[in-house]
């Protein structure tokens, strides 16, 4: 994964490319492709409709939404057809108070070109993998942290 660096999730902020520390679940997957076979966890299939809002001042900031209902401007909007690496991806529950400014869309999805935006990113197969192998029963969880941190735990 490339990445912009890591930042506290007191420190993250909207736009700063940084990827939030923390342990956070896991609650649903989502992508422009069909669910893979055996996947257990809530999966949603994204059309050229569906968007995530990242714009501060919206009511729906950090959520999913629908257009033509969204009141999110195109440029503050992760349209999910338009970005390759979202065939499948895991949501974060990263700000989920939806405090304004604090970050938004964060997601495990498949390596594209250069750095995230904050996510996590791995290769499709892995990508798969993983949609597949998330149990809802187990509340599934992510722990984001530099890897000399993993060790002590």
């Amino acid at each position: 994964m490339l990445t912009k660096g890591l930042a506290t999730a007191k420190a993250k902020r909207e736009g700063d490319g940084k990827t939030p520390m923390g342990q956070y679940r896991i609650p649903f997957t989502f992508g422009t492709k069909a669910k893979p076979k055996g996947t257990k966890i809530k999966y949603r299939r994204a059309d050229r409709n569906d968007q995530w809002c990242s714009r501060s001042g919206s009511r729906h900031y950090n959520t999913w939404m629908s257009a033509p209902n969204s009141n999110c401007r195109a440029k503050d909007a992760e349209v999910f057809s338009k970005i390759p690496q979202y065939s499948h991806v895991a949501v974060v529950d990263y700000n989920s108070a939806r405090k304004k400014g604090r970050g938004s869309a964060i997601f495990v999805h498949k390596h594209g070109k250069g750095s995230t935006a904050g996510c996590v990113s791995v290769t499709e197969k892995q990508m798969v993998t993983l949609v597949t192998w998330l149990q809802p029963q187990h509340s599934p969880r992510i722990v984001i942290a530099p890897r000399g941190e993993l060790k002590n735990q």
